[in-house]
């Protein structure tokens, strides 16, 4: 399975742009009203979870599939500078977000199942 999972990921990212919202949040959203566009719905969804988080500046945030950096963008976005940290597979996804410039963010690559000796001396709240 993980040949065809990289296989799909490590497309690139115009392909996923074709289809996905502008912050590339490969979910989906949550439609709060009738008049709520994807990038609306994407939005609420990621807003709800900051709340259901309670994301204070010294959140220390574990993302596991974090896809294209939706989340972490949507914390800088939400002017949020917590420690982030986020696990993929795909090097292509990597050198996507580390294009995003975001700070406090760390990636690293790989399947969880095989990064927690890497991360197990961190601890997360979230």
């Amino acid at each position: 399975m993980s040949t065809e999972v990289l296989k799909h990921y490590n497309q690139e990212s115009s392909f996923f742009r074709a289809f996905l919202d502008k912050k590339m949040k490969y979910t989906s959203g949550l439609f709060l009203k009738d008049s709520d566009d994807l990038q609306q719905s994407i939005d609420n969804m990621l807003d709800l979870h900051l709340q259901l988080g309670e994301i204070t500046e010294r959140s220390r945030i574990l993302d596991v599939g974090c896809g294209w950096g939706a989340t972490a963008l949507h914390l800088r976005e939400k002017g949020h500078s917590c420690h982030y940290t986020g696990v993929t597979p795909s090097r292509v996804q990597i050198e996507f977000i580390q294009g995003l410039n975001l700070l406090n963010c760390n990636l690293v690559e790989g399947f969880f199942d095989g990064i927690k000796p890497n991360i197990s001396d961190q601890k997360f709240d979230l």
